[in-house]
């Protein structure tokens, strides 16, 4: 899809941080994040409409590194995060 963007401020983040997802007007979205050895650590489905911000539960987990990986109608992206403390 033209137009998507994910951005994740700050990265890497120490303490509370957000994903920014932009190109996904007036859909339905899915968040995962997976660990550096690809388990699936958190899950969220939301509706996003222009703009979309979405806090990151970095307090929850572990230093290391991250993917994000945001899907809808067929579509997909995957941003890395970096947790370091």
């Amino acid at each position: 899809r033209s137009g998507l963007r994910l951005q994740i401020v700050p990265n890497p983040s120490a303490g509370p941080c957000r994903l920014e997802v932009e190109g996904w007007e007036g859909t339905d979205i899915r968040l995962e994040i997976f660990n550096a050895q690809g388990r699936m650590v958190a899950m969220e489905e939301r509706v996003c409409n222009g703009i979309c911000s979405v806090s990151l539960p970095a307090g929850k987990l572990p230093d290391g590194i991250y993917f994000v990986k945001v899907s809808g109608q067929g579509s997909q992206a995957i941003a890395k995060w970096v947790i370091a403390r």
